[in-house]
């Protein structure tokens, strides 16, 4: 009876969370940096030039930065992710024990 393949799962889904975690906490801190530098009233200035209609043109066009909101939801959905792993590697150390304890 072969076991090896027990317990890879478990650890599998926690790599993948911690990976989502360091991702995640990039797009923090890349987020605080951005803010940073921005000034916090420069959403409501209006520019009527023609080159402030052009870069508010091409601003609409880019794709969105990431924000803090959407790195702290995917923090907490590599929080969850790491849940699940531990979990699973509890119920194959379980599942282990119990065939074991019936192979004896």
């Amino acid at each position: 009876m072969s076991i090896s393949g027990i317990g890879s799962n478990g650890y599998g889904i926690i790599q993948r969370s911690q990976q989502m975690a360091d991702n995640a906490a990039q797009d923090i801190q890349q987020a605080q940096v951005r803010d940073q530098r921005q000034d916090p009233m420069e959403f409501n200035k209006v520019d009527l030039s023609e080159q402030g209609k052009a870069q508010a043109m091409r601003t609409m066009r880019e794709e969105p930065t990431p924000s803090q909101t959407d790195a702290l939801i995917d923090l907490n959905q590599a929080q969850h992710y790491n849940r699940a792993g531990v979990s699973v590697v509890q119920k194959e150390r379980e599942m282990l024990g119990s065939m074991l304890d019936l192979r004896v």
